[in-house]
């Protein structure tokens, strides 16, 4: 919902929700106020009918009784009423009263009258809500079904207006910060195109550089290729030599790892050397499960490795992309991280995040961060492959540092068509 329409809703929904709860409070004051009142006049009413009806002598007793009921009416207005002749109950109310000592509420008030009638000494005594329980409960129904009402068109129109938000989310992708992007378009001319073969650089790329800022980048779609078939490999059995050969020494210790470990003593973070094994080995995991996959370059110019700011961006990052083994120090002065299941979208606002964290973490350092930004996607390409395309989209980051952050996104469709003729 646009913002206007939802101030004027949430302005309406609170003044009906004030007119429900001072309905309420209003009414009861109202009834408490007159209650004194009321239950005057109710109880003469009583006591007035009560005696005309003993006072008649040429009716039966069980008649004397329906004129009385007739008289008392609705008993709602009443905490108990009993009538008594000559010391002898005939008419009680509720059926097991026992005494008015029982009844204690400040909301109850006693009436009692005695008078002859016919010849028998009559006593009338009663307890009358000056606030009738029965008046309680209406008044507190009719507010409850005002803010169950409204209670509920809120609800609605929360999951509705989430609903919408997450419908157009999945369609479009808006910017907050001006940044670029540029499309890698497979042509007619790269069908021989091999992972192994890079394509050199010139004036004539067929890489194209886009401007996000203020437009909505649609999601194209994109259709799995099929997958290859494996064809048989012929295995050919190899003849061992005949002749005899030393036994070779075996060596005490092997090591997997260089002599300086798996991480950097300066950043904590894996060594540029061992980048490119890591990178293929996720993206074999990545293409087997069908999962996309981000690489992102960072270059922070103007702060050395050894800088005890580095170690701190470095530890931010570390928690960033929650696993110390994908991040690699990259050539001088740059971060090299990976992360699982992130298309370029999320990605690009990924990277906007980390190049302010840095910023602010570096304070008055002031170096120059910028990042570039590639994913997977559909495609089946090379760790090599991907690196180039993070470090292009790094130079095209420096050339406008008011965007420091530039998303590489492959054109979906030609790829789709590429692999098809291949």
């Amino acid at each position: 919902m646009k913002k206007s329409i939802t101030i004027i809703y949430s302005v309406l929904a609170s003044l009906v929700l004030i007119f429900a709860i001072a309905f309420f409070a209003v009414n009861i004051y109202n009834e408490n106020a007159h209650g004194e009142l009321r239950t005057e006049v109710r109880f003469e009413k009583v006591a007035s009918g009560v005696k005309a009806a003993l006072g008649k002598s040429n009716i039966t007793a069980s008649e004397k009784t329906r004129q009385i009921e007739n008289t008392i009416g609705d008993t709602k207005d009443f905490a108990y009423i009993k009538i008594m002749a000559d010391n002898k109950v005939i008419y009680l109310f509720p059926q097991d009263f026992e005494s008015e000592s029982n009844i204690n509420s400040r909301f109850i008030i006693a009436k009692d009258r005695n008078f002859n009638a016919n010849g028998s000494r009559v006593n009338i005594s009663c307890g009358l809500y000056s606030l009738r329980p029965g008046t309680i409960f209406e008044y507190a129904k009719i507010s409850f079904f005002i803010i169950l009402i409204i209670t509920l068109l809120t609800i609605i129109l929360i999951i509705y207006n989430n609903h919408f938000d997450k419908s157009s989310a999945k369609k479009t992708y808006k910017s907050k910060n001006p940044k670029k992007e540029f499309i890698y378009k497979i042509t007619e001319e790269d069908e021989g195109f091999d992972e192994e073969d890079e394509p050199e650089e010139d004036d004539d790329s067929e890489e194209e550089y886009v401007s996000t800022s203020d437009e909505i980048i649609e999601e194209v779609p994109v259709e799995t290729a099929e997958p290859v078939e494996e064809l048989p490999v012929e295995t050919k059995k190899e003849e061992l030599p005949v002749q005899d050969f030393e036994p070779v020494e075996i060596q005490k210790e092997a090591k997997p790892v260089s002599e300086n470990g798996l991480f950097s003593a300066d950043t904590g973070l894996g060594w540029e050397s061992y980048l490119m094994t890591r990178l293929d080995n996720e993206l074999n995991r990545a293409t087997a499960s069908e999962l996309d996959l981000a690489l992102f370059v960072i270059k922070i110019d103007g702060i050395g490795r050894k800088n005890p700011v580095m170690k701190k961006i470095c530890e931010y990052l570390t928690v960033e992309f929650q696993f110390k083994d994908l991040l690699f120090e990259y050539k001088d002065d740059s971060i090299c991280g990976i992360k699982i299941s992130m298309d370029i979208d999320n990605a690009v606002s990924f990277a906007e995040k980390l190049v302010a964290e840095i910023k602010n973490i570096a304070g008055e350092e002031n170096p120059t961060v910028l990042t570039g930004v590639t994913t997977r996607g559909i495609r089946m390409v090379s760790g090599e492959r991907l690196l180039k395309e993070a470090d292009e989209a790094v130079k095209h980051a420096a050339e406008d540092t008011a965007n420091p952050v530039v998303g590489f996104r492959a054109d979906a469709v030609k790829y789709r068509k590429f692999l098809e003729k291949n």
